[in-house]
């Protein structure tokens, strides 16, 4: 679905229970399964969090299709990460299809300096795995290129997506990452279209710090993702789903 995106920051380290993920995610996916027309349902989810608690809820849940680039082939534990597999895009009937880009890096991928290659294993990558290969994620305390492959075609794919949608929903993130920042900014100015909800506690302050001047564009709503106001939230994004059908009648969004 070209129309919608999303940004994922909250993450939920703390707990084993894909049950209890399930029950803070499953609302939001079901408004958008029933808000939506066209088919297939394709939703992308572009995350700076280096957890597979998006990979373990798609895999749990026989509802979902999960397009995170990983393509397996023999003689590669796990699989190996290819931009091939989004430019694909095997979709499926009646499944929400998730496209997962994960914008920082992964816990569960490795880079291979032999075979020049990333690769993806379905567990996170013990730091004494394997001394000839390393993590291949943005840590917090390093520098953060985006310049730099793969990191590069996945702001590159951020770009793309947001220049094409109509609404954005960015969940529990504070901006720090100047990249994704100036990605937003930038197809903001680019597309007229273009909608942004702020799903975060501090909303309305960072509304006003980074995007005074898109005025009704930028939607905060002040809440926490999962948690007792989401009944609010979820009624809210569903308004602004409705806004952009009557706006645009000719669009199956």
């Amino acid at each position: 679905m070209r129309s919608l995106s999303l940004k994922k920051r909250e993450h939920y380290r703390d707990t084993d229970d894909i049950n209890i993920v399930a029950e803070k995610y499953t609302p939001l996916f079901e408004l958008i399964k029933k808000e939506t027309k066209k088919q297939p349902i394709t939703i992308p989810i572009f995350t700076t969090n280096y957890d597979n608690i998006i990979e373990d809820f798609c895999c749990q849940d026989d509802n979902f299709n999960l397009i995170d680039g990983v393509r397996y082939v023999k003689g590669h534990r796990g699989g190996i990460l290819d931009f091939r597999e989004f430019e694909k895009l095997d979709q499926l009937e009646n499944k929400i299809n998730v496209v997962l880009l994960k914008l920082h890096g992964s816990i569960c991928w490795e880079w291979d300096d032999k075979k020049k290659i990333i690769r993806v294993n379905p567990k996170p990558i013990d730091d004494l795995h394997d001394p000839e290969v390393y993590k291949f994620y943005i840590a917090p305390t390093k520098e953060k290129i985006a310049s730099d492959h793969p990191y590069r075609e996945l702001y590159e794919y951020l770009h793309r997506c947001l220049d094409n949608a109509k609404l954005f929903i960015i969940i529990g993130y504070s901006f720090r990452d100047y990249d994704s920042l100036t990605k937003i900014k930038s197809s903001l100015d680019f597309n007229e279209d273009l909608k942004i909800i702020i799903l975060n506690d501090k909303a309305e302050d960072l509304k006003k710090l980074l995007f005074g001047d898109y005025g009704n564009r930028v939607i905060p709503i002040p809440c926490f993702f999962g948690s007792d106001d989401e009944a609010k939230y979820l009624a809210l994004i569903q308004e602004e789903i409705k806004k952009i059908r009557s706006d645009n009648p000719q669009d199956r969004f």
